[in-house]
């Protein structure tokens, strides 16, 4: 299990699961599959809040297209992680980071994303979800 829920409950989600990734996948996710192939799964894994945005590989969408079972008609775009400010209410700082990082502007970066979601059968744009906390704190990186 991995998440914010698995990120701040592990005892709790280590009920139900074989393990937990606690904080990011990205730097913990290859690991993880070479210990599941190996036989070696560990309980927990610490992937942390700083992983490099400009590593992040491009979404395969294409995977998700592909499935009946697949039941969520938008696809996730994220452009940022972390949040400057420490509000009571919010999680984000705590799972992702007090920094703001920023997806680079490359092919397959932040700004193409939109681009490469799916065309409905209408020829229409596939509808997406902005998934980043922090749209309006740096106008021009967002």
């Amino acid at each position: 299990m991995g998440g914010f829920f698995p990120s701040f409950m592990a005892d709790e989600c280590l009920l139900h699961a074989d393990s937990v990734n606690i904080g990011e996948g990205e730097p913990t996710w290859p690991v993880i599959l070479e210990d599941l192939k190996n036989g070696g799964l560990k309980r927990m894994y610490k992937g942390g809040c700083s992983f490099d945005l400009s590593k992040m590989k491009v979404p395969r969408r294409d995977l998700f297209y592909r499935k009946t079972a697949y039941d969520w008609d938008e696809d996730l775009v994220q452009l940022t992680r972390g949040c400057l400010y420490n509000c009571a209410m919010c999680s984000v700082p705590a799972h992702m980071g007090q920094k703001i990082r920023y997806r680079p502007h490359r092919p397959g970066g932040r700004r193409n994303q939109p681009a490469q979601i799916r065309k409905r059968v209408s020829g229409r744009r596939h509808p997406f979800f902005h998934a980043a906390q922090n749209h309006g704190l740096r106008p021009r990186a967002a």
